[in-house]
């Protein structure tokens, strides 16, 4: 036999490999059962040689429902297996020897073993084939890395939380978030990374009412950021990108911008010429350049503080800090004597939208090339004008934006799959209705129509003081732009229209 379709016999056929085994079972599982770990621990009394290996879930809600067994890794753990925790788990693979494979749709647990419906390969003697699950199995462990090995005290920790919470849980729909493992790369290819970068120290912090703006020079025309010796960029690679955070007074960094990397080499040092025209490079002499570079024009006070992305991340925000039992004081002190941190595409995301929001409220600056006109994946791309209905869209949604009932990067997402607005536009009216409320300076024009009509409603539904409010919101944009030699005649008419129905 070399390869064999398994459907109806995966208890008997694991059973007669487990007792062939003399050295060594891998296991690749999402869910561990209590009964399959049973057997198993059993096997791995009477054999001493055994080594087993595990890589699973570490999911909470997963031991809360019974999908998994957090007894069942106690046990296994005691018994003396090795078990990584990874996210993101679907895999099945049962290795056996590393000459016996069994590779399909079955979970090491009682449904999967003796219940339900299931389909696997069995492999035995066919060398090439073994020997490629093999290498997949220990390239993933490696991958995973000891970081991620479970100890007797995560899984104890754990399992007391469990049982707690199965006590306490009322509501059956309610879904338990917490979930630990390593997390990977699904692609081929490596991805490209991204940085949280810090610039300044505790001496040299921008004050609040300045505006950050990165150094931009002959040389470096789409500006760059600085290191020292000691710490030089050197894990950041052409194509990755960075979150720029700044010291500033307060007592958090604030992220004022984002770009892409130009990579970094040794070769990246500041020439003598360049030392004299700004003396601090000697002390931060190595550099990466942006090939594009988008930052908040706005004082750093008005910028986004790293504590407040951490109050909502948590541990999640960091790759080397994702999954852990970390408290947010903890993490809030990740970054000290940092240069710079690798994100989590979590982060990443989360960070982007607030960013979008500050670029539509306060402005932008762009250096180099952007990208981030880009459609992104899963939204409508349309370049029709903008229309009543989606103007109404837009309204409605922001005003559950405003209440906080939705985020910036969600709500732009229902307008735009609502009605057709392009997303841009749709964070932009969110934005501004925002503003409206809170009599605050706005950037981005709404045309006559919307301007119209957020008006009229904010009237509506809020009163007239609130419209009091909204027109000086209106006012405030109207002077920025007139500023900036652009008048903006048709709106400011429709501005003192409703202005004269409060008195203003």
């Amino acid at each position: 036999m070399a390869v064999k379709v398994i459907s109806k016999e995966h208890y008997e056929i694991f059973n007669k490999l487990l007792n062939t085994a003399s050295f060594s079972i891998k296991i690749i599982s999402p869910f561990i059962g209590y009964e399959m770990a049973m057997i198993l621990t059993d096997m791995m009394n009477k054999k001493a040689n055994l080594n087993v290996t595990l890589v699973t879930r570490f999911y909470q809600e997963d031991f809360i429902s019974g999908a998994s067994s957090i007894e069942a890794l106690e046990i296994l753990h005691e018994a003396g297996a090795d078990i990584y925790a990874l996210r993101d788990l679907h895999t099945k693979l049962y290795l056996f020897d590393d000459c016996i494979a069994l590779v399909g749709s079955a979970n090491f647990t009682t449904g999967g073993f003796r219940k339900n419906h299931e389909l696997s390969i069995l492999s035995d003697n066919d060398t090439f084939l073994n020997k490629q699950l093999v290498d997949y199995f220990d390239d993933l462990v490696k991958e995973i890395s000891k970081e991620f090995l479970l100890t007797f005290e995560q899984i104890e920790h754990e399992k007391n939380q469990v049982l707690s919470l199965r006590m306490e849980r009322m509501d059956r729909e309610y879904s338990f978030k917490k979930r630990y493992g390593a997390v990977l790369s699904k692609h081929s290819e490596k991805s490209e990374r991204i940085w949280l970068k810090f610039e300044g120290s505790g001496k040299d912090r921008l004050p609040m009412n300045e505006r950050y703006c990165p150094l931009v020079t002959k040389e470096l025309q789409n500006g760059a950021t600085f290191s020292s010796p000691c710490k030089k960029p050197s894990k950041v690679k052409a194509g990755d990108k960075i979150i720029m955070a700044k010291y500033c007074e307060a007592s958090s960094p604030y992220v004022v911008g984002r770009g892409i990397s130009a990579g970094f080499s040794d070769t990246n040092r500041a020439t003598d010429a360049m030392i004299a025209e700004h003396g601090w490079m000697e002390q931060y002499p190595y550099y990466h350049e942006f090939t594009s570079f988008q930052y908040i024009d706005a004082p750093i006070s008005e910028c986004i503080p790293l504590n407040d992305i951490i109050e909502t991340l948590e541990s999640d925000i960091y790759q080397n800090t994702i999954g852990k039992q970390i408290s947010k004081d903890r993490v809030r002190t990740w970054h000290s004597q940092q240069a710079h941190l690798e994100l989590t595409h979590q982060a990443m995301e989360y960070i982007d939208a607030l960013l979008e929001e500050k670029f539509l409220l306060h402005g932008v600056t762009e250096l180099g090339k952007q990208s981030s006109g880009e459609k992104r994946k899963g939204q409508k791309n349309t370049k029709s004008t903008i229309n009543i209905n989606m103007i109404k869209a837009a309204y409605n949604v922001a005003k559950d934006y405003y209440l906080d009932k939705c985020k910036f990067q969600q709500g732009r997402k229902i307008v735009n799959e609502s009605s057709g607005m392009n997303i841009g536009s749709a964070g932009n009216f969110l934005v501004v209705f925002r503003a409206m409320m809170d009599g605050n300076e706005y950037h981005r024009t709404l045309n006559k129509e919307a301007t119209r009509y957020y008006l009229e409603n904010i009237y509506n539904d809020y009163g007239d003081e609130q419209l009091r409010t909204a027109i000086t919101a209106c006012r405030k944009h109207l002077l920025y732009y007139e500023e900036k030699q652009s008048k903006q005649p048709s709106i400011e008419k429709i501005v003192d229209e409703f202005a004269a129905k409060v008195h203003m």
